[in-house]
């Protein structure tokens, strides 16, 4: 990430500080950081014919873990997360698009199509591609905390995840 742009993540990021209630889908994601990124990517340059199909990873776990994990490394007291009913994510989406149009933003993703995707169980088996491309995982968390202590939080945002804490 360029030091001019916002990353991808500061949206969520803001989230997890300041959302109240905090709210997610069903569905998960891996995460991977990018050292095991290039790593694998050095790996598939040496078997470029075995490794065209593998599919990379590291850490498992669903949106409601992850933004659990975004709490802890924003410093948000945080134990519970309501999961919220597939319709209401429609709901949210279709609304978000709205407003996107409204005000002529493009966000890079076809919002129509991201409850679908979200809902899904994105897990990888990463052992047979690590054993192939011979990258290192374990490094997830720590680049996810890395990316939340980047993400700059303004003294508004702060005053309410610390009231927040109160509660």
């Amino acid at each position: 990430m360029s030091p001019q742009t916002e990353s991808q993540w500061n949206s969520l990021i803001t989230y997890a500080r300041i959302g109240t209630p905090l709210l997610s889908c069903r569905g998960g994601v891996n995460v991977i950081a990018v050292q095991s990124i290039g790593e694998a990517v050095a790996g598939a340059l040496l078997y470029p014919t075995e490794s065209s199909l593998q599919t990379i990873g590291d850490l498992n776990m669903t949106h409601e873990e992850m933004l659990l994990l975004l709490c802890e490394y924003t410093n948000r007291r945080q134990e519970k997360i309501t999961l919220v009913s597939d319709t209401v994510v429609v709901e949210f989406m279709r609304a978000g698009g709205f407003f996107k149009d409204l005000f002529g933003r493009q966000s890079g993703l076809d919002i129509h199509y991201l409850p679908e995707l979200l809902a899904q169980e994105i897990y990888v088996d990463n052992a047979e591609s690590k054993r192939l491309l011979g990258y290192s995982t374990g490094r997830a968390r720590e680049a996810l905390r890395e990316t939340v202590l980047s993400a700059a939080e303004n003294k508004l945002t702060k005053g309410w995840r610390e009231l927040l804490n109160i509660f």
